[in-house]
């Protein structure tokens, strides 16, 4: 990723539309559908702007403003 910020992965330097329109929240529910309330960062080696491919179902409340997917694989690529 060529990008001079230091910390690309919080999106500072990003017009606030742009992300908004190439984003979507990736949520790991458990077996309730209740989203699991751990981080990811450091399971299997994922840490920030890891390229992963996820593949799940649109959860419940999504919009065509906010996307969410509730993952039922993640894997890191």
């Amino acid at each position: 990723i060529d990008d001079p910020c230091k910390t690309p992965w919080d999106v500072c330097c990003v017009d606030p539309k742009t992300i908004l329109s190439g984003t979507a929240t990736v949520q790991v529910v458990d077996a309730n559908g209740k989203p699991v309330a751990a981080g990811l960062k450091g399971v299997s080696g994922l840490k920030e702007l890891s390229r992963v491919r996820v593949s799940g179902i649109v959860a419940p409340g999504s919009s065509k403003d906010v996307l969410v997917v509730n993952a039922g694989a993640i894997q890191i690529l």
